[in-house]
């Protein structure tokens, strides 16, 4: 985290400005901005996130968002 905070569920935490977190692949894990806008760091392995993160942004609606999930195997994680 880089400023302000996130609220991560693998477990249940915040991540504030200088915190280091590992989400693991295969468990289900989601992370969402608090109360502002967030800078983060984003280290992810393998490659090819990025291209998921501009296609979900970009999508029309649920289930254009439902395809694009399906596509990279990222499903949504109910709150």
């Amino acid at each position: 985290m880089l400023d302000g905070a996130l609220s991560v569920r693998c477990g249940s935490f915040d991540a504030r400005p200088g915190s280091f977190v590992s989400l693991p692949r295969g468990l289900q894990h989601r992370f969402r901005a608090q109360d502002q806008a967030v800078r983060l760091l984003l280290i992810t392995v393998p490659d090819g996130i990025e291209d998921y993160f501009g296609q979900i942004n970009n999508a029309a609606g649920s289930e254009e968002r439902y395809q694009i999930g399906e596509q990279y195997r990222i499903f949504v994680v109910p709150e």
